[in-house]
């Protein structure tokens, strides 16, 4: 006759093994970038721009600030997130809130809803850092347009410092007028060209796809369309 403490074991084990099992898996367990078929959000080319430019700037999160926490990696931004939680995540706290720590601050503009949507998403997804989703994201350069196309690269990767006289040098580029008027110098500086200064500034460069857009866009005559 077997010890009783043998079937104990076995019981638990056997019990064990069922609760696992009928647990749901982890959101932020799984790839948060499929590049088999390019679905989800990619840290390098969505979130990383964002946060350069509306948080590491200058004056702000790039360390020239000792009060101002660093937010210009994404080790830095990770003290700021619960991987699958954007509700519990400080990031998500600062840039939807309304009180002090309300981010960016006045006079910046404030992220738009679908960029705190997309931020959200890839915190849902489990805020990964895949390194070759960057070189997986598909470049349509079929059907350029100023709103549909270049306005967003804008957006995302320079209106944070000029979006306002106070900031990036006093270059405005929040219409279609005012990047027209700057081209030249844009052109220059997202291609890091000598006697420019590199922009985005503080971050990796534009992708080859935006940059070949801003191109096919300029070589069209610079449409407002």
């Amino acid at each position: 006759m077997k010890p009783l403490w043998k079937f104990s074991v076995w019981a638990i084990a056997f019990w064990m093994a069922i609760f696992l099992f009928q647990l749901p898996a982890c959101t932020w367990d799984k790839a948060p970038y499929n590049n088999l078929n390019g679905s989800g959000v990619c840290y390098q080319t969505e979130i990383a721009p964002l946060i350069n430019s509306n948080c590491a700037k200058s004056g702000c999160h790039d360390g020239s600030d000792e009060e101002a926490p660093l937010l210009t990696s994404y080790n830095d931004i990770m003290n700021y997130v619960k991987p699958g939680k954007p509700s519990k995540s400080k990031l998500i706290e600062v840039i939807t809130g309304s009180g002090e720590d309300f981010m960016p601050p006045a006079p910046n503009t404030p992220l738009t809803q679908d960029q705190v949507n997309l931020i959200q998403q890839w915190i849902l997804e489990g805020a990964g850092n895949d390194p070759n989703c960057a070189y997986t994201v598909p470049c349509d350069t079929t059907n350029v347009t100023y709103s549909g196309t270049i306005f967003p690269v804008i957006q995302n990767n320079c209106l944070g410092c000029h979006s306002n006289a106070g900031t990036g040098g006093g270059i405005l580029l929040t219409n279609y007028s005012q990047i027209v008027d700057s081209i030249d110098r844009i052109w220059g500086a997202i291609n890091h060209d000598s006697g420019f200064t590199p922009m985005p500034q503080g971050a990796a460069k534009l992708s080859t796809c935006d940059i070949t857009m801003i191109e096919i866009w300029m070589n069209n005559g610079m449409p407002d369309n």
